[in-house]
């Protein structure tokens, strides 16, 4: 009997008549495309375009989900077409502007952005049983971390990652540091590429980013490489601008590769166009350059589930409930005229006129209104409302900027505030870890 943990055994089974053969792992294993091993800059350029184009596989079905995302949240296909989702005409003519509609999904994402907003954590550096010059250099480097924090404005780039948190699933933001200060650039997820397969156990040991960046800005700040870069072309992956720009835009690749072991020389960090490498270096840092802050994290891979994700399914039947309602007010919403064939009653004679005076011969001309739609219509659009709420761990009265009936003293108002602030107790705390690690990076 083969061992199962033999991988070089090649047992067979049987499958009603057919011989189904088993064939080893190590039989089909494909040497991958190690760039970071490569001293060659052309070599290393090529081998990272190829696990670019097998790590694009998975790009595509996350900008699916993005589309749908960021629809259901209000922008119209904001990465089909980024100059058109900005462009008043096109908006129009995509969104039926009549429709009767209720946005769960941007009513629950925006009234916790207003929550959330509320924390602004501060990076406290401990030292407590360390000496007085200990003490002191760390309460220095706190002052310091919130001069950074304050120059580059994070408190109100945070605003813009907790919504593509609650609507895409992370908020990224990515640490570089520029003319020896530290910068901080909001990162869209489709920004990112990374080994899903390598997540399923753990975190990534190498990580892509493709931004798309200015060509001439691009030749100024590497003028050696200027005519290289005039003269490139684009990566191979999902070119999510597909707008006529006025400006001329250049896909940009940054590969961070984490080294294997402490002491070893493999960690790279790497900037390239499709045609040359801009600049190589070694990377000893523990972690990618980005801070991450997400929703609802997957048992295993990488990205996360979004709140207006969850909100789908309950946003999708409520939508179909106002089309047929919206519809049903046109087609009954007023009162109907019963009239009795041979009553010999003229058509002009129902008029706006006051006083009107209507002849009819035999049976008189009856006046109806039909119900619109049942009860029971109207309590499930309620009912969806509320339970849209209730995924998010959000009060209908929060969303309304309304207190509680019955709750006028201060301290039935601050139970009621901390039993709605137990709900997103786990999520508040990684908000405070999203910036500790910013810190970190720092």
């Amino acid at each position: 009997m083969p061992d199962y943990k033999d991988f070089k055994s090649k047992p067979s089974a049987t499958n009603r008549d057919k011989k189904i053969e088993m064939r080893s792992l190590v039989d089909n294993y494909q040497p991958a495309a190690i760039w970071w091993n490569r001293d060659d800059d052309y070599e290393a350029l090529n081998s990272a375009k190829q696990m670019l184009g097998v790590l694009s596989v998975d790009l595509l079905s996350r900008m699916i989900r993005y589309r749908v995302e960021t629809r259901l949240y209000g922008i119209t296909d904001f990465f089909a077409n980024i100059q058109k989702s900005y462009n008043q005409s096109y908006n129009v003519a995509t969104v039926v502007p009549e429709r009767l509609s209720f946005n769960a999904i941007q009513s629950n994402v925006d009234t916790l952005i207003s929550k959330m907003s509320k924390i602004k954590p501060r990076a406290k550096y401990l030292a407590n049983l360390g000496t007085f010059k200990a003490q002191k250099a760390a309460k220095k480097m706190g002052y310091f971390t919130d001069g950074v924090f304050s120059e580059n404005d994070l408190y109100s780039l945070s605003r813009q990652i907790l919504r593509d948190t609650l609507v895409l699933g992370d908020g990224i933001v990515h640490v570089y540091h520029e003319n020896n200060r530290a910068c901080y650039e909001r990162v869209l997820p489709y920004e990112l590429l990374v080994d899903e397969l390598e997540c399923v156990g753990g975190s990534p040991t190498h990580m892509y980013r493709i931004k798309l960046a200015d060509r001439f800005q691009l030749m100024a700040m590497y003028p050696e490489k200027a005519e290289q870069i005039r003269n490139s072309s684009q990566f191979f992956t999902v070119n999510v601008h597909q707008a006529s720009q006025i400006s001329n835009q250049i896909e940009v690749l940054e590969a961070f590769h984490l080294a294997s072991t402490e002491g070893s020389n493999d960690g790279k960090h790497m900037i390239a166009v499709p045609d040359c490498v801009l600049y190589k270096e070694e990377w000893k840092a523990k972690r990618f350059p980005f801070a991450r802050l997400s929703w609802t994290k997957p048992f295993s891979g990488y990205w996360s589930q979004s709140l207006a994700e969850q909100l789908k399914p309950t946003q999708l039947e409520l939508n179909k409930l106002l089309a047929v309602l919206q519809r049903s007010y046109h087609l009954a919403g007023s009162f109907k005229i019963l009239v009795q064939n041979g009553s010999q009653i003229p058509v002009e004679s129902f008029s706006n006129n006051i006083g009107t005076v209507i002849k009819y011969t035999g049976t008189k001309p009856e006046y109806i209104t039909a119900p619109i739609v049942p009860p029971e219509f109207y309590k499930q659009i309620d009912t969806l409302i509320q339970r849209s709420y209730q995924i998010s761990g959000i009060s209908s009265l929060s969303a309304q900027s309304q207190k509680p009936a019955g709750l006028n003293s201060g301290a039935a108002l601050r139970e009621f505030t901390d039993i709605e602030s137990s709900r997103f107790q786990a999520f508040s705390q990684d908000v405070e870890q999203f910036f500790v690690d910013i810190a970190k990076i720092t």
